[in-house]
């Protein structure tokens, strides 16, 4: 089970990563790049824990309902 928890780990880091290089413009600065990458890991980090939020709002609803 715990092999299964790395593999999509590993697969949601590149995803990211994927999603980084494809979406977040490129700058000339290193100071920009680095404000853009604390920026993407800061808006990613959000919106996995609304997710989780939504998520385990959703499985105490069908636990208790």
């Amino acid at each position: 089970m715990a092999t299964a928890a790395h593999v999509i780990e590993g697969v949601l880091i590149f995803l990211a990563a994927l999603l980084y290089w494809r979406c977040v413009p490129s700058a000339p600065d290193w100071s920009q790049r680095v404000t853009y990458f604390v920026g993407f890991v800061l808006l990613l980090a959000s919106v996995s824990a609304v997710v989780c939020l939504g998520v385990y709002a959703a499985i105490l609803m069908l636990i208790f309902l």
